[in-house]
């Protein structure tokens, strides 16, 4: 993927553990636009061929997650996604997924939301306005309108995020979930 090549080479190489990168399958795209159009309403019920990669639609077909070692590292990794200096892409829309307990480590930092009702970890969630990329022949290829999303955790919170994601999503089950933990 051209964003983590980029990444690798960029200033912020060695301040992070290491990348994951994926790429939305069909099915989980079409379960996605379900949930939302039956859970969120009238802004799914727009979504057309023109419009399902903007904004307003499906921002996180590809994605890629920054893991690092130290919680203290997300701060340095959080100034250089906002920069605009990675491959120039523009950060869009920001929210901070973590404890009640560490909501004011992040209340300063540019957040559009900060959310504490979703589990016992942090996990960083930026969507990326991306101008180019590669394609798989290598051409580098200019791009108005794509959008990426782009995760930051710690390897141990990505291993629990793992285990929730796959037990609870993408229906919450948030009480089966505590159940079957407990």
């Amino acid at each position: 993927m051209y964003l983590e090549e980029r990444l690798y080479n960029s200033e912020l190489a060695g301040q992070f553990h290491s990348t994951r990168k994926r790429l939305k399958d069909i099915n989980n795209l079409a379960v996605k636009l379900c949930r939302k159009f039956l859970c969120e309403g009238k802004k799914w019920k727009c979504i057309t061929e023109d419009n399902l990669y903007s904004p307003d639609g499906v921002t996180d077909l590809g994605g890629i997650r920054i893991l690092h070692i130290y919680r203290q590292q997300w701060k340095a990794i959080n100034d250089y996604i906002r920069s605009g200096k990675w491959a120039n892409t523009e950060c869009i829309e920001s929210i901070a997924f973590t404890r009640p307990a560490d909501r004011a480590i992040f209340a300063n930092e540019g957040f559009d939301d900060i959310i504490t009702d979703r589990g016992d970890y942090t996990s960083l969630h930026y969507i990326l306005k991306v101008p180019e990329y590669r394609s798989p022949f290598g051409k580098l290829v200019q791009q108005d309108d794509l959008y990426v999303e782009c995760q930051v955790r710690t390897v141990f919170e990505d291993g629990w995020g793992e285990v929730d994601h796959r037990v609870r999503y993408p229906f919450d089950t948030t009480d089966m979930v505590k159940e079957q933990l407990h």
